[in-house]
């Protein structure tokens, strides 16, 4: 659609009255040195021998745990080994970035694995004095932020971290590398005793639950979605489709899941007494067979933009809700744009 706009006697058009302009420095991740070496997805060296009864006590123990995982999951296509891939010399950049929901500063992760996930501030153009420290295995596939500074990190091996931010932390203007480094707490999916590659695949997206930001959806590779509760350090497995994105809508009361093989995405609407539940999804189609990569939605809380991996341009969908027995569950109502 054409919109037209009114030309003065001299050519220009009319300014803008709210119109301004904020020029904002090209970001670089700071460099601890000319070149990173880093290692992607290497197989964990097996541990030294160990008595009889050490191995016996280890395979009870993991064992009993086998009722906690579903048993689909244990099975191929899912118990597959990622293969090991070779070490290479990578200079610093940046790779995943998140922004703030409330507050103008963004999180940057490197683009290899290990190294620091530092935070910009828009509002002095500075880094923070603050850094987030990764192990040398945590190479970093997608970063979200909630509204109360809790920072969620999904990695390649399968692992999600959780960083309660600090950020009143004065900014810094010195490109050196940051102090005050933090440590990730984990989001156990699974219980801890098992490989989380092996069994859950990588980690391909995340997304806060936007009304209370206690709920996190992790969506995988190999075994689905999950929703693992911050508050209680628990978690359930919502969809065993592989998926790759989540995203809970604006208004807090749908969340969106693609499938990553099949690119169809799932619509679940919330339902909030006492805990938080899900209704049985309903399926759409996003117009290819391909993955859907992005999502995000407007701030009405009923129109989905998304992008299919190979495919040009963006998809609009439109949901729409009406209550039906017993109250506070809906149905969803789908229109292609």
């Amino acid at each position: 659609m054409l919109i037209p706009v009114h030309i003065d006697s001299q050519g220009f058009p009319p300014s803008l009255p709210d119109a301004h302009s904020v020029v904002f420095p090209i970001l670089a991740f700071p460099a601890t040195s000319p070149t990173a070496i880093v290692q992607v997805r290497q197989a964990s060296a097996p541990n030294g021998s160990s008595s009889q009864l050490a191995t016996l006590e280890a395979f009870l123990h993991q064992f009993l745990n086998f009722t906690s995982i579903p048993i689909d999951l244990l099975i191929p296509p899912y118990s597959r080994q990622i293969k090991p891939s070779q070490s290479i010399p990578q200079q610093p950049r940046i790779g995943k970035i998140a922004l703030h929901p409330e507050l103008p500063v963004v999180a940057l992760a490197p683009a290899h694995p290990g190294g620091s996930i530092i935070f910009f501030d828009l509002r002095t153009n500075a880094y923070l004095k603050y850094k987030l420290s990764l192990a040398s295995n945590h190479e970093i596939n997608c970063l979200r932020f909630s509204k109360y500074n809790l920072l969620a990190a999904g990695t390649s091996t399968g692992e999600v971290l959780l960083y309660q931010a600090k950020l009143s932390v004065t900014a810094s203007t010195s490109p050196k590398p940051l102090q005050m480094p933090a440590l990730p707490s984990f989001a156990s999916l699974i219980p801890p005793q098992f490989p989380p590659s092996a069994i859950l695949g990588e980690i391909t997206g995340l997304d806060f639950d936007c009304t209370t930001a206690r709920y996190l959806a992790v969506t995988t590779t190999r075994s689905g979605t999950w929703i693992y509760d911050t508050v209680t350090s628990s978690a359930v497995r919502l969809s065993k489709f592989p998926s790759s994105a989540a995203a809970f809508s604006s208004t807090g009361d749908i969340l969106a899941v693609a499938r990553e093989r099949t690119g169809d995405i799932e619509f679940y609407t919330l339902i909030r007494a006492g805990t938080l539940t899900f209704s049985l999804p309903t399926i759409a189609a996003s117009g290819y067979k391909s993955t859907v990569v992005n999502m995000e939605w407007a701030s009405d809380g009923r129109t989905l933009l998304y992008s299919n991996d190979g495919q040009e341009g963006i998809r609009i969908l439109r949901t729409e809700s009406r209550p039906i027995t017993p109250p506070g569950i809906a149905i969803l109502y789908l229109t292609d744009k």
